[in-house]
């Protein structure tokens, strides 16, 4: 867990520092505190005085890794600390910081390899362990450290506290007070840390401290190094908080020359000790045999009145220990007379010692682990006491009980005791000047042993120097005899019963004693107290029923008769058969005052318990309910105590069946209050029992619940009589003893009653008026209800429309209360009650509405809409089908004739100021001469002669051209209706922003059916931003208009009950809106909705008034365009002489052509400025990309500019976007931003920019300024053509970080590559061709083109014509400059009745200025034959993937980003047309096209019910894929279809779920902040991996590779970026970058647990008025850029 590093140490102090952003007061006693980093003054490094800066040398690092060891040291005036953070890493701007190294030690642990001594205000400690800055030493010289809670992390990396190299985080807490061990609190480290650098880094290196905020959500200030104290008071350094924090870096700088050798002497220390009485001890040879473990209490020789250590080792041959329980037991008089809290074999760990009942326990876990403890350390310390009169000899310490535990509290090693022998030696000075050695050999005698732990003899050799003297002294057992006696007693089965052990006949002195005392089973030992006889306390164990008593000082009592030994205490199990149970002496040893045997002096007489059981007399009856119920319904049966003769039998418990007669379905059983118990039931097999926890019996009250049914009655249950039986019973008293002869069972019944229906209704699928293309919504509505009417409970029916009418989709019912389940493919339609019951639906309601699409090219017609397989059912389930009549619909499709007219109309101002001298002489002589005879022969003769002279100068030309060109289409839709039937149209009317326009409805009759209409009502509804007003009417009905502005529902009616026929062209309603200033252009459509007009009688006639839509279409911007043309024209003189002689009836022809061109030069330069003035909204200003020219293989620049035509002057802080260029252009750099003052930040492998102000201020763009400036290099191939430049993803905030995008307009650019300049000469051809059939073509064309930066192509193609005279001229000079490209495309078709030829000349001419390419194309074909086929089927392939999603994704986001379903989960799609003439084409798809109707992850998961428990399925969704055809198609994508039936909707899969809720209960609550941070604890240790490790606790996620658990990623995920392009698609296991953020961390868990604070903090009325989403964006505000 060592790498949950500042997550854990944040939130350790998270729990006990006070969570304010406002500044603490801090305490009187200190101003400041603060922290410095050292080195360790204290280690035996050579760089230990080296203090804050340590120098390695250049041989040093050459050698190898080098490490230094440092500390933290806390500076305070006054020992009144609660808490601290610290947190540190290493920096170098010269060196390699990410090889560096830290290792840190606990306190506990030992760094020391051998004990050091310290002096502190305590004396002087030696230890293995480093000083700590606080603690306490024991009367024995232990050290601990002060007490308190405190985590320790290291880690090379910590992302989350800003650093990427070694990373230490220490944190301590405490609630007591502290003394310093030094005299200042900086004396001795808090913390001691390695730093290691590798081999060969040079350079600087500093210890910084990290300086954050531990509170990722921001809304509290928690600083990573903070100090606290009580006042309360906070010590942090960090910039706008506080600067009471002093932190102290260290600095080590390596590869500086080797510092000097500075040597320092110690003085040596002089000790001076004052001997303590000699205690001499012999260590014994290893035990052999099977032990595991073995424990030595070492053999000890003491003189009277020392006080001296047993040490007791252990060698555990290797085997790993978990813990340990030792008790302890020694000889009188010597006594044990403390147990230390320590263990120094388990470096000072701490041991606990009950002094009383001479235990002590231990453990020895190492990293939760079992450990192999050291043999060469005491394991546990006994101090005993030797009295002063205590007689020489050999007394034993022993341990009576040991359980050393292998991995848990119930497997232990085989233990071998090695007891100690204490010698007393005499405390006689014996002068004598003869000493010689004496060897004794000692046996020990095994007197008790345990079942865990074995004691084994052993030869004990000790040699000493002894005087020649010898005194033995013989001492005898006590006299006298006792009698201890175990009472008999008598007692029931349940009893507890208690024995005194009484004395007897007493007149022996005993001193202590040991023994069994055991029960027959069953009876149950239960606890042991005494011993007031002997004036002492007993020890009993209560595993081992073994008890030991001994008095304080040694000496013997001689105890009064009937004097209690000990008391016993028994359980008499319920159940426990008749008869006597022995309680019996055994193991006994007692002792005098001397410690001499006396047990042959005391007499031990065992007692008993006899059990006897107590009969019960009486009767009593349990009776089970008769109860009425109906089908369908779900009833209750009790079965109640009868005991009206108050027998008050004793129930400990019974079994038994109880059946209901089929077919009554069991369903639960509950009990049982009357005899305090609960009912365990096998529900399958209908077997119950209950049974009082502790085997007493209950006797229960007349009246009292023994147990409740619950069965459920079928829905299609015949009425009758079902009767509910007993069977199987055992029922016994508290003994187990069979009461059921005396409880008499009493069967219940369930009537079920006759639940016959009588009633009608009618279900009516309306006819409806449509038009090609049009979407029609049909209400099946109640009607003919019957009274009472018939309560329908659920149906289920097919409902078709004929084809080619398109299904889209049903819901309901409204009528019945229920939703409508719908299976679209199939078009079956299901509802049902919820809880079961029928409803009676009211004439009018809507059973459900069917929605339908009319193709575009259907024909007129009557479409029938049919009801199919139903089967309704009332709430018992019954068929009532027969009882509703279904009565079918239809769809009338009725055709539009459209008629376009455009006018436009030309303005032209020409201005010209010209000096002209002309001198012109014209002489033309014609001669003209004919003759005709009916025998068809003509003679023709012309002569024509023309002379002009022309001479023209032209001094100055200047011509200046305004044209204004207005383009008005008026278009008119005749729609064919139905006899009888009238149109009521809504206006499309054309407005400016900022204008109020009027929008009438009016009265289309063009048949003159003079419909008679009593009164109408409707809803009129408007496309938002445009503004209601008004309503006004109805002129055409002469009737007053009743408006509901705020609803936009109107209504009107004759007020005499009348009816009147609204003449044609008559205004139903006029209604006035106003278009907001800042209103975009386009097309505001204005419906006409939820139609009903009746006749004079109140009947409905709304199928006879057909409601058409309007509009308002909002103006485009105003663009100006200004002209100026100069021409210089020389003069040209023709002379032409043709002759020409046509006869018909012969087959010869001659032509003769002569051109003569004198000079012909024309100029002509044309230039042309556009500017267009863009109308955008106030405040706003614009970025332009230019748009510039540009040839293969040159480099050029483009800049965005800013525009602001407004002065609007916007301050602008930041932004960030992508500019993409269009292949094969190149991208090369980008600079910038001139505009706003900011360097760019650019990334060139994505085409991302960004620039922001340094010191975080704004800055107004000037108009015209650069924001970016672009280089391109074109490629030397590059085609001719229009390149788009494009800003996409743009985002622009201001000086404190608010979105100000919506304030910038952006334009695209282009990059224009000009095509090579083309020069062609004058062709002249003349062909002359005579046929036979008298059919000739001459064709004489003449081009002369010469292009300057223009390309002109006439190309002329004939075929199939009869007779064709052709003469094509064409001159042409241009010189263009503009940015408008212009296609016109005319097309005219001549068809001939009765034939199969078609003759269709296209033209098509194309014209693109500046480099411009002018292209004219005339095509004339003769004979063609089409044949027409059509589509009758579209069917896609598609592969998907799944995707994950929030519930709160509306599809909504900024700047142009897409949400909802992303496009991307399908990976691949083919689509294919199936003709009529049976081929199947494949034609090209674009995934751009791919779409989902609308549908968002939002919609779907609102659709449903999340109310209850969850399933699996209600986080799983199915949805339909689209396919955008055109601008007015959206096909849903289906499989191929098969014999005829459509083919199965194309879906994706799409995992849906509330963002935070990690358990996916729909829920956001602690739990789910719990599960987030468990799972980030588990993979970041290392037994697991993010692979194997489920997040999710939900039940309903089978694993780590369960697709739930990658949605429970998602959701828990609470800081990820929403706007990521693939945030969809991440897998639990993609969430562990730590470094991007992109990971499951203990921040989510903060985020997660803090939106559930807010959102349950209902008395804040901010966070009450958000809803989640808004609540989210507040508590994670980085999740959409982060």
């Amino acid at each position: 867990m060592k790498k949950l590093v500042s997550a854990v140490t944040s939130l350790c102090m998270a729990a006990t520092m006070i969570g304010s952003v406002v500044p603490a007061v801090t305490s009187a006693a200190d101003a400041k505190k603060g922290f410095s980093i050292k080195a360790y003054a204290d280690s035996d490094s050579k760089y230990a005085s080296e203090g804050s800066k340590v120098t390695v040398s250049k041989e040093d690092i050459a050698a190898g890794d080098v490490t230094v060891p440092c500390a933290i040291y806390l500076s305070e005036n006054t020992p009144d600390t609660e808490a601290f953070s610290v947190q540190l890493t290493v920096n170098s701007e010269d060196g390699d910081a990410s090889g560096v190294k830290f290792k840190g030690y606990e306190t506990s642990a030992n760094y020391f390899a051998n004990n050091k001594e310290f002096t502190t205000t305590a004396g002087t400690i030696s230890t293995k362990k480093f000083m700590s800055f606080a603690g306490t030493v024991n009367s024995r010289g232990v050290y601990k450290p002060a007490g308190g809670t405190s985590i320790l992390s290291v880690d090379d990396k910590q992302i989350s506290a800003g650093t990427k190299n070694a990373y230490l985080g220490y944190t301590w807490t405490t609630t007591d007070t502290y003394k310093w061990l030094g005299d200042t609190s900086d004396k001795f480290p808090i913390v001691v840390f390695d730093v290691t650098i590798p081999q060969g880094s040079e350079g600087t290196y500093t210890l910084d401290f990290c300086n954050y905020n531990t509170d990722a959500s921001g809304k509290n200030l928690n600083p990573s190094c903070m100090i606290e104290n009580k006042d309360p008071g906070r010590f942090a350094n960090y910039e706008g908080y506080l600067s009471n924090l002093d932190l102290n870096t260290m600095t080590i700088v390596v590869g500086d020359s080797a510092p000097a050798t500075t040597t320092t002497t110690k003085t040596p220390t002089t000790t001076t000790t004052t001997a303590a009485p000699v205690v001499t001890t012999t260590t014994t040879a290893p035990s052999t045999g099977d032990a595991e473990i073995s424990l030595d209490l070492g053999n000890y020789k003491v003189k009277p009145g020392q006080t001296f250590d047993v040490e007791v080792k252990i060698d555990c041959h290797n085997n790993a220990v978990s813990a340990g329980d030792v008790t302890y037991a020694i000889e009188s008089p010597l006594e044990i007379t403390e147990l230390l809290d320590y263990s120094p074999a388990l470096d000072d760990r701490d041991v606990m010692v009950n002094l009383a009942t001479k235990k002590m326990n231990f453990t020895s876990l190492v990293d939760s682990e079992p450990s192999v403890i050291r043999s060469d350390d005491a394991l546990m310390i006994v101090s005993v006491s030797v009295p002063e009169n205590t007689p020489a000899g050999d007394y034993k310490i022993s341990i009576t009980d040991a359980k050393i535990f292998k991995g848990n509290r119930s497997a232990t090693w085989n233990t071998e005791v090695l007891n100690g022998i204490i010698t007393v030696e005499d405390d006689v000075t014996t002068t004598s000047t003869t000493t010689k050695a004496t060897t004794t050999t000692t046996t020990t005698k095994t007197t008790s042993t345990t079942t865990t732990s074995k004691t084994t003899s052993r030869a004990t050799t000790t040699t000493t120097a002894a005087a020649t003297t010898t005194v033995t002294t013989t001492v005898l057992p006590a006299t006298g005899t006792v009698e201890w006696v175990i009472p008999t007693v008598e007692a029931q089965p349940g009893d507890k019963v208690t024995m005194d052990v009484t004395v007897k006949g007493s007149s022996l002195s005993v001193a202590g004693a040991q023994f069994d005392v055991d029960a027959a089973s069953p009876i149950e030992y239960n606890s042991a107290t005494g011993s007031a006889a002997y004036d002492s306390t007993l020890v009993a164990n209560n595993d081992t029923q073994e008890f030991a008593f001994g008095q304080g000082v040694g000496n013997g009592v001689t105890a009064k008769n009937d004097d209690v030994v000990l008391t016993l205490t028994y359980t008499v199990p319920n159940g426990t058969a008749d008869g006597t149970y022995p309680v019996t002496w055994d193991n006994a040893f007692i002792t005098d005052t001397n410690g001499l045997d006396v047990t042959d002096k005391v007499t031990l007489t065992d007692g008993a318990i006899i059990v006897k059981t107590p009969k019960f007399d009486g009767e009593i009856a349990w009776v089970l309910d008769k109860v009425t119920a109906k089908p369908g319904e779900t009833v209750s049966l009790r079965a109640i105590v009868s005991d009206p003769d108050g027998a008050a039998l004793p129930v400990a418990g019974a079994q038994f069946n109880i059946n209901a007669a089929s077919p009554i379905e069991y369903v639960s059983i509950d009990g049982t209050t009357a005899y305090d118990s609960k009912v365990v039931s096998n529900d399958s097999l209908k077997e119950f029992a209950f049974g009082n926890g502790v085997g007493n019996g209950v006797a229960a009250a007349d009246g009292s619940v023994v147990l409740t049914l619950t069965y459920t009655v079928p829905d299609n249950c015949p009425a009758g009589e079902y009767p509910v039986k007993w069977s199987d019973a055992f029922i016994s008293d508290t003994n187990g003893n069979s009461l059921t002869d005396q409880i008499s069972l009493v069967d219940g019944l369930i009537t079920v009653e006759d639940t016959t229906i009588e009633g009608e209704v009618t279900w009516t699928i309306p006819e409806k008026i449509a038009r090609p293309g049009d979407v029609v919504e049909m209400e099946v509505l109640v009607s003919d209800s019957s009274v009472p009417g018939l309560p329908v409970a659920g149906a289920q029916f097919n409902i078709n429309a004929a084809d080619p009418i398109g299904y889209v989709a049903a819901t309901g019912s409204s009528a019945y209360g229920d939703t409508l389940v719908a299976n679209d493919s199939t078009k079956e339609f299901a509802f049902a009650n919820v809880d079961g019951k029928g409803t009676a639906a009211t004439d009018g309601s809507v059973v459900l509405k069917l929605t339908y699409t009319v193709p575009k090219d259907c024909k007129a017609g009557e479409y029938p809409v049919e009801w199919s397989n139903a089967f309704i059912s009332d709430e018992y389930g019954r068929d009532i089908t027969s009882m509703v009549k279904l009565v079918d619909g239809k769809i009338i499709v009725v055709e539009d004739t459209t008629t376009t007219t455009t006018t436009t109309s030309t303005t032209t101002t020409t201005s010209t100021t010209t000096t002209t001298t002309t001198s012109t002489t014209t002489s033309t002589t014609t001669s003209t001469t004919t003759t005709t005879s009916t025998t068809t022969s003509t003679t023709t003769s012309t002569t024509t002669t023309t002379s002009t002279t022309t001479s023209t100068t032209t001094s100055t030309t200047t011509t200046t051209t305004s044209t204004t060109t207005t383009t008005t289409t008026t278009t008119t839709t005749t729609v064919t209706t139905q006899e009888g039937a009238i149109i009521w149209r809504a206006e499309t009317v054309t407005a400016k922003p900022g204008d109020t326009v009027k929008l009438n409805v009016k009265v289309v009759d063009n048949r003159n059916v003079g419909l008679k209409v009593g009164g109408a009502q409707f809803v009129i509804n408007n496309a938002s931003p445009i503004e209601y007003v008004s309503a006004e009417g109805s002129v055409a009905y002469d009737d007053t208009l009743v408006a509901n502005d705020s609803t936009k529902e109107f209504a009107f009616a004759d007020a005499m009950g009348s009816a009147t026929a609204g003449a044609n062209d008559a205004d139903v309603i006029t209604l006035t809106y106003k278009v907001p200033d800042d209103c975009a252009a386009g097309r505001y459509p204005v419906t006409i909705d939820n139609l009903f007009v009746s006749d004079e009688n109140g009947i409905d006639i709304s199928l006879k008034v057909i409601p058409e839509d309007g509009a308002i279409i909002v103006e485009v911007p105003t663009t100006t365009t200004t002209t100026t043309t100069t021409t210089t024209t020389t003069t040209t003189t023709t002379t032409t002489s043709t002759t020409t002689s046509t006869t018909t009836s012969t087959t010869s022809t001659t032509t003769t052509t002569t051109t003569t061109t004198t000079t012909t030069t024309t100029t002509t330069t044309t230039t042309t400025t556009t500017g267009t003035t863009t109308t955008i909204q106030p405040g706003a200003i614009v970025w332009r990309i230019d748009t510039v020219t540009a040839k293969p293989g040159d480099t050029v620049t483009l800049n965005m500019v800013v525009e602001d035509p407004n002065a609007v002057a916007l301050k602008v802080g930041g932004a960030q976007f992508i500019i993409k260029g269009t292949s094969p252009i190149d991208y090369e750099t980008a600079d910038g931003s001139a505009a706003y003052g900011d360097t760019l930040v650019a990334n060139h492998t994505n085409n991302e920019y960004a620039f922001a102000n340094a010191n975080g201020s704004s800055t107004v763009g000037a108009d015209g300024a650069n924001v970016i400036t672009l280089t391109y290099k074109v490629p030397d191939d590059c085609a001719a053509g229009r390149y788009p430049v494009t800003i996409s993803d743009l985002f622009v905030s201001d000086e404190n970080g608010n979105d100000i995008t919506s304030s910038i307009i952006t334009y695209n650019g282009a990059i224009i590559i000009e095509a090579p300049t083309t020069t062609t000469t004058t062709t002249t051809t003349t062909t002359s061709t005579t046929t036979a059939d008298a059919t000739t073509t001459t064709t004489s064309t003449t081009t002369s083109t010469t292009t300057s930066g223009t390309t002109t192509t006439t190309s002329t193609t004939t075929a199939d014509t009869t007779t064709t005279t052709t003469s094509t001229t064409t001159s042409t000079t241009t010189t263009t400059t503009s940015g408008t490209t212009t296609s016109d495309t005319t097309t005219t078709t001549t068809t001939t009745s009765g034939t199969t030829t078609s003759d269709t000349t296209t033209t098509t001419t194309s014209t693109t200025t500046s480099g411009t390419t002018t292209t004219t194309t005339t095509t004339t074909s003769g004979t063609t034959t089409t044949t027409t086929t059509s589509v009758v089927e579209v069917y896609a392939e598609i592969e998907t993937t799944e995707g994950y999603y929030f519930s709160h994704d509306n599809g909504t986001r900024a700047n142009g980003v897409e949400g909802g379903f992303s496009k991307n989960q399908i990976t691949s799609i083919r689509l294919y047309n199936v003709l009529s003439n049976g081929e199947t084409v494949e034609v090209d798809a674009d995934p751009s096209k791919i779409n989902f109707n609308g549908e968002t992850p939002y919609t779907q998961y609102t659709a449903r019910d999340h109310a209850g428990t969850p399933t699996r399925d209600e986080f799983i969704y199915n949805v339909p894929v689209y396919y955008q055809l055109d601008d007015t198609t959206n096909i849903q994508l289906r499989a191929k279809s098969t014999d005829g039936n459509a083919g199965e909707p194309l879906t994706i899969e799409a995992y849906i779920g509330v963002k935070g809720d990690t358990d996916l209960n729909n829920i956001v609550d602690s739990r789910d902040a719990s599960a987030v941070l468990t799972y980030y604890a588990n993979i970041m240790t290392d037994n697991y991996t993010p692979e194997t490790r489920q997040l999710s606790t939900s039940k309903l996620v089978t694993g780590p590779d369960d697709k739930l658990d990658n949605l429970a990623a998602l959701l828990a995920d609470a800081d990820s970026n929403e706007w990521a392009e693939d945030n969809w698609k991440l897998t639990r296991a993609d969430r562990t970058n730590l470094e991007t953020g992109a990971a499951i961390d203990s921040r989510d868990a903060s985020y997660i647990l803090t939106f559930y604070a807010d959102r349950i903090a209902t008395s804040n009325p901010i966070f009450s008025a958000m809803d989640d989403q808004q609540l989210w964006d507040y508590v994670v505000p980085s999740r959409f850029n982060s």
